[in-house]
């Protein structure tokens, strides 16, 4: 299978800045702590496979506080019940964002006999699972969440990373210095995307478009350099560098077909019982690992436990201040390495069913 051709946006060139003064790093590292205030404690005893934390790409061009009447408030319920026809048959969406695990459409059909053969996405997120965060990004502003790109390589140099991480763990992440956070599925993050790369309601990424604010992956996050593995066998689809302001950087997507193993039987799958192939999205890797070390492309096969990645910085994962990994599923294969990574309010009953929760493989962690 031929390498698939990065999608070319067109974006417009972006203002220069003068230096990335030491105050503004002190400005972005205040309001990242604010929003880990914002955190509560999650219990990954049922975390089989991984985690990983990123906030992925979505985004809109209205960027001001949205009134109660607005179909994008998170304060507004679903009057009726809204259901998605699809293959056929029609799934039920939950009335509200952030519902529980349960509520979702498993087109998957993934089991937690299945889940428990997991390999942990994330391993020193699942070792670590009591002092893992659950993050609410509702109402966060994407200014403080990005680095320019003309500001990162002077941002990197004066992060001093493990003395900074140190200062956020015990000053926004309680006395048990939390090094790991979860961002959550089909969460309606209204100001966090405001790169032009969002702002750009006419881009379509495999058919969404429009005002994208609502998270249709799950981002886990941790240090920079976290090890990210794959959690089942399969065969990388694609891989490549998504390098506008806000999308993944460094993004390896690979196909999974997995056996199936029912919930009252223990024996393993074989070949004639799996389930349907499907897509998983690893965005905001590092560039030594992706291009250099392991060089993925499209074709390779992977092994269930191998590294995929490793979680990177500003200038490897798309400009983001925390380091994440951004886990997104899609039961339909991608045009090239990327998804998106946000949909529409309108196009939410499409996202849900077309790219399920990522619980599903991670088991229920929040």
């Amino acid at each position: 299978m031929p390498p698939a051709t990065p999608r070319i946006r067109k974006t417009k060139a972006l203002p220069k800045k003068k230096g990335f003064k030491n105050y503004q790093y002190a400005i972005v590292l205040i309001l990242s702590i604010m929003i880990a205030t914002t955190t509560r404690e999650v219990n990954l005893s049922s975390m089989f496979s991984s985690n990983i934390y990123s906030i992925s790409p979505t985004g809109s061009k209205e960027q001001t506080r949205r009134s109660s009447k607005d179909p994008n408030s998170n304060s507004t319920l679903q009057q009726e019940t809204e259901t998605y026809l699809y293959e056929k048959i029609e799934y039920k969406i939950p009335d509200q964002f952030t519902a529980p695990l349960e509520e979702y459409p498993n087109l998957l059909q993934i089991s937690s006999a299945m889940r428990e053969k997991f390999h942990p996405i994330v391993k020193e997120m699942v070792k670590a699972s009591a002092n893992v965060k659950v993050l609410d990004l509702q109402n966060i502003t994407g200014q403080t969440q990005l680095i320019q790109p003309e500001d990162q390589d002077e941002f990197e140099k004066n992060r001093q990373f493990q003395k900074k991480v140190s200062i956020f763990q015990s000053l926004s992440l309680s006395a048990k210095k939390s090094k790991f956070t979860i961002g959550k599925y089909d969460e309606n993050r209204l100001n966090l995307y405001s790169s032009e790369l969002f702002d750009d309601e006419d881009n379509a990424i495999d058919g969404f478009l429009g005002a994208r604010t609502v998270h249709i992956g799950i981002d886990l996050g941790g240090p920079i350099g976290t090890k990210v593995f794959s959690f089942w066998d399969g065969i990388v689809h694609s891989a490549g560098y998504n390098s506008p302001l806000g999308d993944y950087g460094h993004v390896v997507v690979i196909k999974y077909r997995l056996p199936v193993v029912s919930d009252n039987d223990n024996r393993d799958g074989n070949g004639d019982r799996t389930t349907r192939p499907f897509y998983c999205l690893y965005g905001h890797l590092d560039k030594k690992t992706i291009m250099m070390n392991k060089r993925w492309k499209a074709g390779d096969k992977v092994k269930r436990g191998e590294l995929i990645g490793k979680m990177g910085d500003v200038r490897d994962n798309g400009g983001w201040v925390i380091p994440h990994v951004h886990l997104q599923l899609s039961i339909e294969a991608p045009e090239t390495h990327d998804m998106p990574g946000v949909v529409s309010r309108q196009q939410r009953p499409e996202g849900l069913v077309k790219y399920p929760d990522p619980r599903f493989v991670l088991g229920d962690i929040y």
